[in-house]
Parts: C-alpha cells; structure tokens; sequence
C-alpha cells in the first residue's frame, strides 16, 4: 500500500483545498470586469502619491505653514541664511551675530534666523538690540512647540537666503569661519 496516497491523508488535503482556493480566486477576478481592476488599480497607485504629498507640502493639521510676510523682508537680495535654534541663550547671541557678520564677506546679503524656545532670558532683548545697530537678525520665538529638529525646520521656513548654515548658539567662542 502507497503511503501519503491515500483518500484521507493530510497530503491529499492539502493538495484539495490549494486547488479549491485558486479556482475560487480565478473564479472572482474573472468575475470582475476588466474596467472596474483598471480603475481600482488606478485608485490605489495614485493614493500614495497624494499622500506624500499632502504630507511633504508644509500643510500641517489644515493649517498653511507660517512664513515670515514678504513686506518685512529687506530690500536687497538675502544669499546666506544661519539658522541658530536656541534656549537660554541671551549671553551668547550679541557676540555670536557680530562674529558670524564679521566673518562674511556679504554682510548685507546676510541673514541670522534665531529660533527660540520661549526661553524668557532676555534673548528676545538682545536680537532687538543688534536690530537697533543694523544687523540683519530674525527671531522667531515658539511657544506652542520645542525641540532642536522642528527648531531647524522652523528655521529654514523663514529663511530667504539661497545657502543654508545651522549654527548651535553655546558654541560662539569657537566660531572662526572662512567663506
């Protein structure tokens, strides 16, 4: 007698309903017009296209992203932009913007971007400050959000500049930059 043969082995079984399953699953897609596959097929190719781009595009929980107004923006062309998020930062920011415009050779075609986490020092003083003395300084201060990457993408929203620098504000003293 031929083992594995037989009308009830498990072999046998399994062979009856992969058959069963294949033909059950011809039987529904042949059912299905050609149009109607065409047309899912479209659907579903599409959806992750529209999601991404919903998604890469800035718009954030039905809200546009928030861009600084093009009417405060100076009137010659902005090329470099530094980013510097900060947090307590107040006794590091005069020296480190006077050194960062001292160290490019377009100081007027320079921006500074400060991002603040509502840290309340006095940094909001000190931007206000070197404003006064005529540098070309931003802040922008969060208070619904913090974070070191969502600062730095908060930054390069507000940047006019063609050339991005992100800068941490603690290291001031070690700032020594040939552009």
């Amino acid at each position: 007698m031929d083992k594995g043969r037989g009308k009830g082995t498990p072999e046998r079984a399994a062979r009856i309903i992969s058959s069963s399953r294949v033909s059950m699953l011809t039987a529904v897609s042949a059912a299905r017009p050609s149009h109607q596959r065409w047309r899912l097929a479209a659907i579903l190719s599409v959806a992750p296209l529209l999601s991404f781009m919903l998604l890469t595009s800035g718009y954030n929980a039905g809200h546009f992203p928030e861009v600084r107004p093009v009417d405060s923006a100076p009137t010659h062309t902005i090329e470099n932009s530094v980013i510097i998020p900060s947090y307590h930062e107040a006794p590091n920011i005069t020296p480190l913007v006077k050194r960062i415009f001292a160290a490019f050779d377009s100081p007027n075609a320079t921006e500074v971007i400060i991002v603040d986490d509502d840290s309340r020092d006095g940094t909001v003083d000190a931007v206000d400050a070197l404003k006064t003395e005529g540098y070309n300084v931003v802040i922008v201060v969060r208070t619904d959000e913090s974070g070191l990457s969502s600062a730095v993408l908060r930054g390069f929203k507000e940047a006019r500049g063609s050339k991005f620098v992100v800068m941490d504000g603690v290291q001031c003293d070690l700032i020594s930059v040939d552009v």
